[in-house]
């Protein structure tokens, strides 16, 4: 898929590279993200901002990936065998920025399958979950919690996620993309996301990307849709 030809930042256009995408990341001035869950801490290279409207009301996804998912959906030559990448989503709508919350919607996705999840919609049952692949989502079918808060803040072209600690609820590890329901089991963890629009050329560095192509942002959703 195309979308970091598609992509602008304050200063230039975003190119992609052709490094491993080993993962990685850490504190940048352009951005940082980290989800911890289970004890495992995974730290995100390529953060995406998509903003998208529903029944006339606007929300943007947060999403942070080890993989620049754009490029390789664009080159799936490059990606290996049974190449492994995370990532972790939410969704806020605009009224809801700069606001404590205490009911979301985050996925955190560790160990998938990267060939799998590239690949197009009636394609990518033809690619094994990983055997160590789990993903987590915070409950759907419960109150709100008095003691548990995520606040999006947006000041200009920057958004930053703070959090306490959050309930999530866990798959099995390597089942099928459907395997949370109400009485899987439940875990804590934290999340961060700090982005704005300026991207860096540094390959160590996350990378900040606003989506604006519509295929593209299909896509993202796509990943979210084919787990729920």
């Amino acid at each position: 898929m195309a979308f970091i030809a598609l992509l602008t930042c304050v200063s230039f256009s975003a190119c992609s590279s052709d490094d491993d995408g080993e993962g990685g990341g850490g504190n940048s001035k352009n951005g940082s993200a980290f989800s911890t869950v289970d004890g495992r801490t995974v730290k995100y290279k390529y953060l995406y901002v998509v903003s998208l409207v529903d029944e006339g009301d606007t929300f943007y996804e947060l999403f942070a990936s080890t993989e620049e998912l754009l490029y390789y959906r664009k080159n799936p030559d490059k990606v290996k065998e049974n190449m492994l990448y995370s990532y972790m989503s939410l969704d806020v709508y605009a009224d809801k920025l700069n606001k404590p919350q205490h009911k979301f919607d985050i996925e955190v996705n560790y160990d998938c399958n990267l060939k799998r999840d590239i690949s197009d919609e009636e394609d990518y049952k033809k690619y094994p979950v990983a055997s160590t692949h789990i993903w987590y989502t915070t409950p759907w079918d419960e109150d709100e919690s008095p003691t548990e808060t995520l606040t999006v803040k947006k000041s200009g072209n920057t958004f930053k996620i703070e959090t306490t600690e959050l309930t999530f609820l866990a798959s099995e590890k390597g089942v099928e993309d459907d395997g949370i329901d109400s009485s899987s089991r439940k875990t804590k963890g934290k999340i961060a996301f700090e982005s704005s629009n300026l991207i860096s050329g540094v390959l160590d560095s996350p990378e900040v990307v606003f989506v604006k192509s519509a295929k593209d942002r299909k896509f993202l959703k796509s990943l979210r849709a084919r787990r729920k």
